[in-house]
């Protein structure tokens, strides 16, 4: 079985997303002529980033939890799982860059980068991997019940 269903495919590019992701920044927050920036490897005011250890270990983890789920193939329940799982973790993500946007918002305007939308395609094919290792698992379970 080498790539041998389509949910493999949208792991890979979820994880693929994710991973670009994490050198990106997400927002951008101007007060006056101070910047900050918020992302996985930068995050602080621009000139002195620093990388923000939460993000870039969720970043990591989902996108680990991604690619192993791929080969988790013979396992379609634990998949499912996974998947839901990698979900869930995407939208930690985005809700702690929500939190420190935040934090850091202090009567400055804020800028959301384009990057973020890589976070949401990433949660369209965690979804569509999702569904696609449902669809198997009830062919399975009903061509079972042949036997």
């Amino acid at each position: 079985m080498v790539l041998q269903r389509l949910q493999s495919l949208y792991l890979l590019i979820a994880a693929i997303f994710l991973g670009i992701f994490t050198f990106t920044t997400s927002t951008s927050i101007t007060n006056g002529e101070n910047e900050f920036l918020i992302g996985a490897l930068a995050t602080g005011a621009a000139g002195k980033t620093a990388s923000n250890f939460v993000l870039c270990v969720l970043n990591a983890l989902t996108a680990i939890l991604a690619l192993i789920t791929i080969f988790k193939f013979k396992n379609l329940k634990l998949q499912l799982k996974l998947c839901s799982i990698c979900i869930l973790l995407t939208f930690v993500i985005a809700i702690s860059i929500a939190i420190l946007t935040y934090q850091a918002l202090k009567g400055g305007e804020f800028h959301v980068m384009l990057s973020n939308a890589l976070l949401g395609l990433a949660v369209v094919f965690f979804y569509l991997a999702r569904r696609g290792v449902a669809k198997d698992k009830k062919t399975i379970q009903s061509s079972e019940s042949f036997r």
